[in-house]
Order: C-alpha cells, then structure tokens, then sequence
C-alpha cells in the first residue's frame, strides 16, 4: 500500500517533553492568586507521606516565594514535614492548593490549623528540623 502525505508524520511538529512538575501560574493567574483582601491569616500544616528526601522543602519554599507568602517549612522528627505560612487566606488556600499539585505522589494527609497571624516573619525559610 502506497503512503500518501496525510498518512506520513507530521515532521514539523516539535515535540512536547513530558512534564515533570505542575506548570507555573502564568502573570495574571498568580496576581490574582496572590492579592490578598482579607487579613493576613496563618495556616498551621503537618504533611504526612513520603514528604522528607524528595525535595518537599524546596518545593513549599519556592511555591511560597511565588505567593509572597511569609513563614517556613521543616522536617519533624517523626518523618511528618511541618509549614507554618502567613498570607491572605485566599492566597493561603491557592499555595496550598500549587504545593499539593505539585507534590500530590508523596503526601499522604494534611493536618491543617488555622491561627491568628503575627506577622513575625519576613520571607518564608527552611527552618532546622524539629519536634
């Protein structure tokens, strides 16, 4: 059987590399996601899962920083990662909602506790390991 051109490949086609990681907000999705009207709140987290050795950490700190989200994140004793995060609560619940997109295949469950904020913090850390 003869080939015709519709039957041949598409050799003008770039290919498309598997993605490895949630795509990043475009300009005006993370404005959006980030402007806070509400007064800043704190969210007290626990992640549970194969959350510490895969990059967890840098994953929450850099998301944060996208977020202008302030606080820290650190790997507790028990094998639980611990994030302490102040922001609007809206912008708590999108970063929130980035870091378990990204990080879906390793955390189990998410104790959540939601606080008054202090505005204590000035960036968002990894923090030594704890409790």
């Amino acid at each position: 059987m003869k080939r015709t051109k519709k039957d041949q490949p598409d050799k003008s086609a770039t290919p498309v590399p598997p993605r490895t990681s949630a795509p990043k907000p475009e300009p005006a999705e993370l404005e959006a996601a980030t402007t806070g009207t509400e007064p800043p709140r704190r969210l007290h987290l626990y992640f549970s899962g194969t959350v510490q050795g895969v990059g967890f950490r840098y994953s929450a700190q850099s998301i944060a920083e996208r977020f202008g989200i302030t606080g820290w994140v650190r790997n507790c004793s028990d094998g639980r990662v611990e994030l302490l995060a102040e922001s609007a609560p809206n912008v708590l619940e999108n970063y929130l909602t980035a870091l378990g997109d990204e990080m879906s295949g390793y955390i189990r469950k998410v104790d959540r506790t939601w606080e008054e904020a202090t505005g204590e913090f000035k960036d968002f850390a990894i923090a030594s390991s704890g409790g």
